[in-house]
């Protein structure tokens, strides 16, 4: 092989290898902010349909609403156990948790009563 063939190989080589992360990593990074988005506005619709809002602790949101079932637990955009959300808080902050669950309890679920025309 000849030393300009293996010049041109390697400068490509070189060249993927700026190009691709310049153009693999705000991509990637664009992706992740969309889903946390689409995560976070399904949250706010479902807060908003509880009367309720996003919390936000240690840029950890979630949502807790008490319904006719208890208490259900979103996170990220999923609906989520007690256990896995208190996880994701972190285990010494379950006085959040439990802050949360005693805001929410005191307006208690939402009833809705239809009504007929007489």
């Amino acid at each position: 092989m000849s030393p300009e063939y293996l010049g041109a190989v390697f400068f490509g080589l070189v060249a993927v290898l700026v190009l691709l992360p310049l153009w693999l990593v705000p991509f990637l990074k664009r992706r992740r902010e969309e889903r946390e988005l689409l995560a976070l506005n399904k949250m706010y619709r479902f807060a908003r349909r509880h009367n309720t809002f996003v919390r936000n602790f240690q840029g950890v949101r979630f949502v807790v609403v008490l319904g006719s079932e208890g208490f259900r637990y979103m996170l990220g955009g999923q609906f989520v156990s007690r256990e896995r959300l208190l996880k994701a808080l972190g285990e010494e902050n379950e006085k959040v948790l439990l802050k949360a669950e005693g805001e929410e309890s005191q307006s208690g679920p939402v009833q809705l009563l239809l009504t007929s025309p007489a």
